[in-house]
């Protein structure tokens, strides 16, 4: 599964996410993802979470890949 969401500065995005599946994901802008931040461009892989928040720092385009 392939998908994309825009986040303007400040607000968030929920994605739940099967623990045992593995997902990566790509700001185009600064984020926190369940608290831990990532900055843009950074590549971030997420196992083991049964629900991914994504919170925009700055206005950013988010890509995430949930595959297994």
């Amino acid at each position: 599964r392939i998908l994309g969401a825009s986040a303007a500065a400040g607000c968030s995005v929920a994605y739940p996410a099967d623990p045992e599946r593995h997902i990566y994901l790509v700001p185009s802008g600064r984020v926190t993802v369940n608290g831990v931040a990532a900055g843009p461009r950074d590549g971030v892989a997420v196992v083991g979470e049964e629900q991914l928040v994504v919170t925009a720092l700055d206005d950013s385009e988010i890509v995430l890949v949930d595959a297994r």
